[in-house]
């Protein structure tokens, strides 16, 4: 599966991005990486970019009276190269209705039919339907956050807490603060959809 990165124009934490990878810089996101290297696309109505001098390979400019945002355009884009894996950064940080909005984008990516992950300065932010599974994250903090429904657990493994057959109200809080005691853990649901929450430390 090809991956690539779309970072947006929120957090400035972009430690440990790959910029041998495809990058996509929406709008202000390319402020991030301005200094560092040149994003093979810029996408965007340029007013998130506080100096109009913009270095990128290739760029797509959008009216500013538009119907989705810029970030929904560079995943979009990504999606039409052929990439099936975004690394998401700038996704949180700044106002609340930008980040609530960056986080339906890792959910409009499996929408699509790719896998969209979260990159944040304290956590990275996954989305499933139906299994969830990470490896080399032993004593992590992992948040389970139901997207709107309630959530049938089918089974857990390599977590502290551990659930079988149980329903995650969306409404719960018991999903939180769990951690990760082995090498591997997985969570298995058959209703429902939820976020994942892995932090850093």
């Amino acid at each position: 599966m090809d991956k690539c990165n779309v970072i947006l124009n929120g957090e400035r934490y972009i430690e440990g991005i790959d910029s041998s990878l495809f990058t996509i810089c929406a709008d202000g996101g390319y402020e991030h990486i301005r200094d560092r290297f040149t994003p093979n696309i810029y996408i965007g109505d340029r007013d998130s970019v506080s100096n109009k001098s913009i270095s990128a390979i290739e760029f797509i400019e959008l009216n500013p009276e538009k119907d989705l945002t810029d970030g929904e355009a560079a995943i979009d884009v990504a999606i039409e190269r052929g990439y099936g894996y975004i690394n998401l950064y700038g996704i949180d940080g700044g106002r609340l209705d930008h980040i609530l909005t960056n986080l339906k984008l890792v959910v409009y990516g499996k929408k699509r039919g790719i896998e969209v992950v979260g990159i944040a300065e304290k956590y990275d932010i996954y989305y499933f339907t139906d299994r969830f599974h990470i490896e080399g994250s032993k004593g992590k903090t992992l948040s389970l956050v139901p997207f709107g429904v309630d959530v049938h657990i089918m089974s857990m493994k390599g977590l502290k807490y551990e659930v079988n057959d149980f329903t995650l109200d969306a409404l719960s809080s018991r999903g939180m603060s769990n951690v990760i005691v082995s090498d591997s853990a997985e969570i298995t649901i058959d209703k429902g959809a939820s976020f994942v929450f892995v932090l850093r430390s």
